[in-house]
This record gives C-alpha cells, sequence and structure tokens, in this order.
C-alpha cells in the first residue's frame, strides 16, 4: 500500500491531470455535437434532393406519357415532419453551443432567450 501511495500525484500534478482529462471529454463531446449536427445537415440535404429528383422525374413523365397515367406509380414526396425534427434538432444544437460559449466567456445567462432566468 505504500508504493500506491507513493504513486499518487502531488496537488498540482493531480490538477494537471485532472484538467487534461477535463480537456479531453470536452474535446469528444465537441466532437460528438458536430457528428450529429453533421448527421442532420446531411438527412436535410438528402430529403432536399430526393424531393428535387422525384418533382423532376414526376415532371418529365407527366410530359411523357399524361394519357398513360404513369405518374400514378412515382414515389409520394415525404412529409415536413422529418425535415422539420432535423431542423429542430439543429436549432438546438446551435442554441446550445451559444450558450455554452456565452457563458465560457464570463457573459452568465447566455442570449437571455427563454427559459433563462430574470
Amino acid at each position: 500500500m505504500a508504493e500506491e501511495a507513493d504513486q499518487m500525484p502531488s496537488g498540482e500534478e493531480a490538477e494537471q491531470a485532472a484538467l487534461k482529462i477535463q480537456a479531453l471529454q470536452r474535446g469528444k463531446k465537441t466532437r460528438e455535437d458536430i457528428n450529429e449536427k453533421k448527421e442532420a445537415a446531411t438527412k436535410i440535404q438528402a430529403l432536399h434532393r430526393g424531393n428535387s429528383v422525384r418533382r423532376t422525374a414526376s415532371g418529365n413523365l407527366a410530359e411523357g406519357a399524361e394519357e398513360e397515367g404513369a405518374t400514378e406509380g412515382a414515389e409520394e414526396l415525404p412529409s415536413g415532419e422529418d425535415v422539420e425534427q432535423a431542423a429542430v434538432k439543429i436549432q438546438a444544437l446551435q442554441r446550445g453551443r451559444q450558450t455554452r460559449k456565452a457563458k465560457a466567456e464570463g457573459g452568465g445567462q447566455g442570449d437571455g432567450g427563454e427559459g433563462g432566468e430574470p
């Protein structure tokens, strides 16, 4: 047991180690936040591209085969719910980032938006 006590870092070393661990955790959290934003943006982009392609394709089909009724089999456009959920996620992440940044800069309550104390 005496050997374990000798291996424990002193006060300053322990503080430096704690700061290093905290920095690593903050970096990990930041990378996770960035990945979430990228995934949400990718989802929005994919939905937009899909809608655009389907709109173009259904326009081409309608021009060439109006009499045949070929547009009946075209895919239905997805509801705006997925797009809205992705947008809400991006907005929440951005608000959180702004609030944390303001607190880190000594701003205290962040942007003074909803949910803050008077």
